[in-house]
């Protein structure tokens, strides 16, 4: 769910999880992202999306 959130694949999300991207809480084998990571990583997601090449 927080990838989709975020606009990004089931792969990357644990792939930033592994690289240290991100922190998760895990909870009885549940790997769960906080709100306020998904809110972040967000915010950073559009941040460089916005800085691309303008419309022609």
């Amino acid at each position: 769910e927080a990838a989709q959130l975020i606009g990004i694949g089931y792969a990357t999300l644990y792939r930033w999880i592994r690289a240290g991207k991100l922190t998760p809480i895990r909870i009885a084998g549940r790997t769960l992202i906080p709100k306020s990571e998904v809110d972040r990583l967000k915010k950073e997601k559009n941040e460089q999306t916005a800085g691309g090449k303008p419309a022609a």
